[in-house]
């Protein structure tokens, strides 16, 4: 499984300083190295216009307030779909992976989850459960379908042993759809882990000043189909070397 997204926003605009790229590959299987999904899972939907992207804009628009209001009702009807499914017990959780749209999104959301359920509420109760899952988001920034799989990842490689532990997650797509589900770390997970490979992709990245930022952000491909290339620019191993004939040419950097 392949989650792949990039988050732009207007110039501007309350969502700008959000922005992020970032991809995730999983393999699922029925015999898993790292965690284990476990049924059930809760379920939430509504209709909520918190967060489109017309056809005609190439950056998204957003109700801030009511998106961040979807997301935590969203946090709470999983949760209430979750347990009336049978569903582990809050306090049997060692971490909690949530989608980040924002790093602070997942502070807000836990808070919102322990004060649902009548937990008290306080910055080392929260920070337990998502303190090692921010870490790489903090960096990267909002990622969409990525993110909830970069806050797994980030725990894995920063946290103490967590064999055996249960792991909750919360994947949630504006409009609005969201599940709770749970995992379980397996034994030796920890060999496989590739925590080295990760900080080397965050570290490689290069500063940029603000008019090199405002002229990436404002560029765009002509669409009339002609030869395109893109500049070599790129850290990671493959690139986007141009456009041909309303094809992205890709490349070995």
């Amino acid at each position: 499984m392949i989650a792949s997204d990039v988050s732009k926003y207007d110039l501007g605009s309350p969502g700008e300083a959000t922005q992020g790229a970032a991809a995730v590959a999983m393999l699922v299987s029925a015999d898993p190295a790292l965690v284990r999904i476990e049924d059930p899972s809760g379920i939430f939907t509504a209709d909520i216009m918190d967060f489109w992207r017309p056809n005609y804009r190439t950056t998204a628009l957003v109700d801030g307030r009511e998106s961040i209001s979807a997301y935590l009702q969203a946090v709470e009807g999983t949760w209430k779909d979750y347990t009336e499914r049978g569903g582990h017990d809050l306090d049997e959780f060692r971490a909690f992976c949530y989608h980040q749209p924002f790093t602070k999104m997942a502070n807000k959301a836990h808070r919102h989850l322990l004060n649902y359920c009548g937990h008290e509420v306080d910055e080392a109760a929260v920070n337990r459960a998502i303190g090692h899952t921010t870490t790489y988001n903090a960096v990267i920034g909002n990622s969409y379908t990525a993110s909830m799989y970069v806050a797994l990842a980030s725990l894995l490689d920063n946290a103490d042993d967590l064999t055996d532990q249960a792991i909750g997650f919360l994947s949630y797509g504006s409009g609005a759809v969201a599940e709770f589900f749970a995992g379980t770390v397996v034994p030796g997970y920890r060999a496989l882990l590739r925590s080295r490979s990760h900080r080397e992709a965050i570290s490689r990245r290069q500063d940029i000043d603000y008019a090199r930022y405002r002229e990436i952000h404002e560029h765009s491909f002509p669409v009339d189909g002609g030869d395109y290339p893109v500049p070599r620019e790129t850290t990671g191993p493959f690139r986007l070397a141009g456009l041909s004939g309303h094809k992205r040419i890709y490349e070995p950097r």
